[in-house]
């Protein structure tokens, strides 16, 4: 996702950065805490670039069809969708386990490179 470059780059160790773990903070209220916040950074930080090309009276339909959000979504939805209807509702389940699961190592990871690290932004 964008959002490595564009947001945990620019904003590592300070409040902005979501992945950025707090001090005493669990893994699991990380985890959905920076699930979510990376995906609101994403969508937000897209509207902005639109909002710029497009000029900021928008309609709200280019909002959501020029998203790159938009396009990562229909993208995920696909292959589970694919998965359901070639393999069944068995391997659905391990696709939604193995996603999950997958994810969830990965932010552990960054759970522990960025545990507790704070700074001022600059």
């Amino acid at each position: 996702m964008d959002e490595h470059i564009s947001g945990h780059h620019k904003f590592v160790a300070t409040n902005e950065d979501p992945d950025t773990a707090r001090l005493d903070e669990s893994v699991y209220y990380f985890y959905l805490r920076t699930l979510y916040q990376s995906h609101v950074n994403s969508w937000q930080r897209e509207v902005e670039r639109i909002k710029k090309e497009h000029g900021q009276k928008v309609s709200w339909v280019l909002l959501v069809a020029l998203n790159k959000m938009t396009f990562y979504f229909i993208v995920h939805l696909a292959i589970n969708m694919a998965v359901y209807y070639v393999f069944g509702w068995s391997s659905f389940k391990y696709q939604i386990t193995y996603m999950i699961g997958g994810q969830f190592i990965l932010e552990i990871i960054s759970y522990m490179e960025h545990y507790g690290l704070q700074r001022k932004k600059d």
